[in-house]
C-alpha cells in the first residue's frame, strides 16, 4: 500500500516538485524491483535516510524500520539522474549477511545507526538499526538537504531581500 501512495503522490506532483515520504523499509528493501522501477519512471532520488529502530516509538508506538525518502518529480522525456536505488544487494553485517537497497549499501552514512539482526513480532531474525548517537536521523537528513542544494533543487531566492519590500 505504501508503494501505491508514493507513486500516486508522484503522479499528483508537478515536474520539478519534491515528494518527501516516510515509508516502510520494504519500499527500498523488497526483493522485487517492480515498485521502485515504477517510481523511477516518474522521479529521481535526491536521497534517503534510514532512522534507527525506536525513532517512531513516541509518536506512533512502533519500532518499525522506516525510510525518509526525497524524490523530485522528473519532466517526462528527461533522462534519469542521481544515485542508483532500484536494486537490492547483499551486505555483510556483524550479525550476518543481509539484503538491503543498493543506495544504503553505497551510503552507509545515511543509516542512522548500525545494521543488524533483531527480533520483531513477525521474525526472530529481522533487520534492525541500532541507534548511533553520532549518526542520528537529523545528521543523515542534513546530508540529503546538502545533496538537494548541490542538485539545485532547494529554494534559491532571486537576490537579497530588502527590508520593507
Amino acid at each position: 500500500m505504501h508503494n501505491h501512495f508514493v507513486v500516486k503522490s508522484l503522479d499528483l506532483t508537478r515536474p520539478g516538485g519534491l515528494v518527501a515520504v516516510v515509508t516502510l523499509r520494504f519500499t527500498f528493501n523488497a526483493a522485487s524491483e517492480t515498485a521502485r522501477v515504477e517510481m523511477a519512471t516518474r522521479a529521481d532520488l535526491v536521497g534517503a535516510v534510514r532512522p534507527a529502530a525506536r525513532t517512531f516509538r513516541a509518536c506512533a508506538d512502533t519500532d518499525v524500520i522506516a525510510d525518509v525518502v526525497v524524490l523530485p518529480r522528473r519532466d517526462p522525456g528527461l533522462p534519469a539522474w542521481g544515485p542508483n536505488w532500484r536494486s537490492v544487494v547483499t551486505v555483510e553485517t556483524e550479525d550476518s549477511p543481509m539484503q538491503i537497497n543498493e543506495y544504503f549499501a553505497a551510503r552507509p552514512a545515511m543509516i542512522a545507526g548500525r545494521l543488524g539482526l533483531g527480533g520483531s513480532q513477525y521474525n526472530a531474525a529481522d533487520l534492525t538499526v541500532t541507534p548511533d548517537p553520532a549518526r542520528t536521523a537529523e545528521v543523515c537528513l542534513a546530508g540529503v538537504v546538502a545533496d538537494a542544494v548541490r542538485a539545485e533543487l532547494a529554494y534559491q531566492p532571486a537576490g537579497p531581500v530588502l527590508p520593507g519590500r
